[in-house]
C-alpha cells in the first residue's frame, strides 16, 4: 500500500510540473488502485489523471487534448461519456464544431448515449458559430 501511495504522489508531482505521462503509465496506476482499494478509489484516480485532457481543453490546448485522445485510442482504451463530453466541449469552445460533430457521431456509433451535457456543449458550440463566425 505504501508503494502505491508513493506512485500516486509521484504522478501528482509530475503532472503539477506539466510533465505528460504515457497513457500506459496512467492506466497501470488506475488498475492497481482499483485492485488494491476498490473501484471507487480507482475511479477517483482515473478522473484525476485523465483530467489532464480536461485541463488541456479548458486552457484552449485542444491539439494537446486530441493527441492524448489519440494515444488512448491507440492503446485500445475506449472513451466514456465524460471523455467524449470533455473533448466535444473543448472543440466547441475552440470553434471546431465540425470536429465536435464528428466525435458526437462516433460516440453514437460506439453505443455511448449522449447526455444533457453533450447536447449543451453542442448547442453552445453552434451558438458560437453564429455569434463569432467560427467554422
Amino acid at each position: 500500500m505504501k508503494k502505491l501511495d508513493g506512485s500516486i504522489e509521484i504522478v501528482r508531482m509530475l503532472m503539477s510540473r506539466g510533465i505528460s505521462l504515457q497513457v500506459s503509465t496512467c492506466n497501470a496506476l488506475v488498475w492497481e488502485v482499483s485492485k488494491c482499494r476498490g473501484a471507487n478509489k480507482g475511479c477517483e484516480v482515473y478522473k484525476e489523471v485523465f483530467g489532464v485532457r480536461n485541463a488541456f481543453c479548458e486552457e484552449g490546448k485542444v491539439r494537446e487534448a486530441e493527441k492524448l485522445w489519440e494515444e488512448t485510442r491507440v492503446k485500445r482504451l475506449e472513451p466514456d461519456i465524460v471523455a467524449y463530453n470533455t473533448m466535444i466541449d473543448g472543440l466547441c469552445v475552440s470553434g471546431e464544431i465540425n470536429r465536435a460533430d464528428e466525435l458526437f457521431r462516433e460516440m453514437g456509433l460506439n453505443g455511448i448515449e449522449a447526455t444533457c451535457v453533450t447536447y449543451e456543449n453542442l448547442i453552445n458550440g453552434y451558438c458560437n458559430v453564429v455569434i463569432y463566425g467560427y467554422v
